[in-house]
């Protein structure tokens, strides 16, 4: 058994490769695409807004608007509107003679003037527009999930600077007496293309960018943070789990299994699998299926105790499946990688089956053998017939489910 350079550029690309062709293919944001692929990568649902949250707030075009409100806000786009004034010293503005007779009249006075003195107020499209954005800048912001980082120039420290400086300016005189006016498109386009395009650019441009990605969520501009920076963030164990994933897919298909796409279910992901010989399978990843979670040991020692959170130990992946005829049986996967050492890796996968064999054991006691099997990041490391667990390496994994799936 050898142990190859991890190489992660190499991986990081051939997940990005490999991730869309198992997810159910999406044609809105609303379909479950993209959302599988969060979840393959670690992420809850909830947090693909949070998402779009840190990518908008991130976003040169949200930088650019910041750093154009200075200018911006003093050469805000006025609406001149009158307002009625009533003096009996000076005028203020035009006389506005049928009230000012009409007042005169019924008080009696006939030093009374009514004038409308021309006022700056700024209710206008425009404003309205960038009022919105300064919103969303804040709002994105708040609920970005992101904790914050001191380091000058991290991706936290980026969003804690454009969210207090757009806290600052949505305080401005100017922009509160704005009435919040959600922009709509015929409204985005006439400022786009009106008289003072080139002066609220900067707030054109951010409004769609939020609208892609906080407002609209579309899906395309998701799936580029998903593989842009989803990946390249993503821990070196989640992306070898993610290959074996992959490679436990494409050995099934090999060996007859016909796989669907992944679906989540109550916060799980999930793929269903059928034989051409009537055999049923589903591979859960990430997650403890209800057969073995009702079995666990750890989970029933803790509850006795009192101890809080008490949930069962995860396999990275279980393979549960069953003949037309036959009981039901498990193969819990662990993936080790040890970028340096595929005999420790060997040794620790080995060891978290022996102990997933306790703690599942009731559930497992009537599987026939093997009922784990452990893959190492390496190469020449072939499975033991005959084992109750299995250890590979991926170059031998399809030969260990062909012995597991017997």
């Amino acid at each position: 058994m050898r142990t190859p350079p991890w190489e992660r550029p190499d991986r990081i690309r051939q997940v990005r490769d490999r991730i869309w062709s198992y997810v159910s293919p999406a044609v809105a944001y609303s379909d479950p695409g993209v959302l599988d692929a969060a979840a393959l990568l670690g992420w809850a649902a909830s947090d693909i807004q949070q998402l779009g949250n840190r990518h908008f707030l991130l976003c040169a075009e949200a930088g650019e608007l910041i750093d154009a409100m200075p200018s911006l806000t003093r050469r805000l786009r006025p609406a001149i509107t009158p307002a009625e004034e009533v003096s009996h010293e000076r005028l203020l503005g035009p006389v506005q003679w049928g009230r000012t007779y009409a007042l005169r009249a019924a008080s009696g006075s006939g030093q009374l003037h009514v004038t409308a003195p021309p006022r700056r107020a700024y209710q206008t499209r425009e404003n309205e527009l960038l009022a919105h954005v300064i919103d969303g800048i804040v709002h994105a912001g708040a609920d970005s999930g992101w904790p914050a980082d001191g380091r000058p120039g991290a991706p936290a420290a980026r969003i804690a600077e454009r969210h207090a400086s757009a806290e600052y300016w949505q305080q401005h005189h100017a922009l509160r007496q704005v009435q919040r006016v959600p922009p709509t498109p015929r409204t985005a386009a006439a400022v786009a293309f009106g008289r003072f395009a080139v002066r609220y650019a900067p707030a054109v441009r951010a409004y769609e960018r939020m609208r892609q990605m906080v407002e609209d969520l579309d899906r395309t501009a998701v799936r580029e943070a998903v593989e842009q920076t989803a990946l390249v963030t993503a821990s070196n164990p989640t992306l070898f789990e993610l290959l074996t994933t992959f490679s436990v897919l494409e050995a099934l298909a090999a060996q007859g299994w016909r796989t669907e796409p992944f679906t989540t279910f109550q916060g799980a992901l999930r793929v269903h699998a059928r034989h051409a010989d009537g055999r049923t399978l589903t591979l859960h990843y990430q997650s403890v299926p209800p057969g073995l979670a009702s079995s666990s040991r750890y989970q029933q020692t803790l509850h006795q105790h009192g101890i809080p959170g008490a949930s069962a130990r995860r396999p990275d992946i279980v393979l549960e499946w069953a003949g037309t005829a036959g009981p039901r049986r498990w193969l819990l996967i662990e993936c080790k990688l040890y970028q340096d050492d595929a005999e420790g890796a060997a040794r620790a996968a080995l060891a978290d089956l022996l102990g997933y064999r306790r703690e599942f054991g009731q559930a497992l006691a009537p599987n026939p053998q093997p009922y784990g099997l452990g893959v190492v990041w390496g190469a020449g490391l072939e499975p033991a017939a005959g084992s109750e667990v299995l250890l590979c390496t991926p170059d031998q994994l399809a030969p260990a489910l062909q012995l597991a799936l017997h």
